[in-house]
């Protein structure tokens, strides 16, 4: 994922920048709708981690 602003600032609209990345990506990179990987925490105060996804479709969290 690329941006043409590069300062440093946050980015509100990062995760649509994402997506639109990736549904249709240059030359070298696989299209893909799930580009990140997931983590499930225990809800607890010790946060845990119970189970850990991917990138690609494949390997996300049921």
């Amino acid at each position: 994922y690329t941006n043409s602003v590069n300062n440093g600032s946050y980015k509100v609209n990062a995760l649509q920048g994402v997506a639109s990345f990736y549904s249709n990506p240059p030359s070298g990179i696989q299209n893909t709708t799930h580009p990140f990987s997931e983590t499930r925490f225990e809800p607890s105060p010790l946060n845990r981690v119970l189970e850990q996804g991917s990138p690609g479709t494949d390997w996300q969290l049921a």
